[in-house]
């Protein structure tokens, strides 16, 4: 074995098989083209779509937005009547109030991903089922 190192072995397959060629042999798939009129989603559905997605997205980012901003000025606040310009003293408040409100908001910003994104696969399942 020691001598053998080097030495390249012979396919298992000496000649190989040409590929089928395209005329014949095999089963022909034919699809029938589709109705030019069956359109499963109007313009409608796609509007009522995005605009449910916007709404979701506002249940979702609007909460904590609107906390980030009131805390935002609240320290703004302080830092003006205090004359303390401090960096973190701005930022630990934020973070600690973001960090609360995802806590408490959690479960509803869950459950409201959650109940579209059903709502979006059982669309997409009727789509493909018609």
């Amino acid at each position: 074995m020691g001598g053998e190192v080097g030495r390249r072995l012979a396919p298992a397959n000496p000649s190989p098989q040409p590929p089928p060629s395209r005329g014949g042999g095999g089963p022909c798939i034919i699809f029938a083209p589709t109705p030019v009129d069956a359109h499963p989603v109007n313009d409608a559905d796609i509007a009522a779509l995005v605009r449910d997605g916007m709404l979701v997205t506002l249940k979702i980012g609007g909460p904590l937005l609107a906390v980030a901003l009131l805390s935002g000025l609240l320290v703004a606040l302080v830092q003006a009547v205090t004359q303390i310009n401090e960096a973190t003293l701005a930022f630990v408040p934020k973070l600690l109030v973001i960090g609360i409100t995802l806590i408490v908001l959690g479960p509803f910003m869950f459950a409201t991903l959650s109940s579209y994104t059903l709502m979006l696969f059982d669309r997409m399942i009727a789509v493909g089922g018609s």
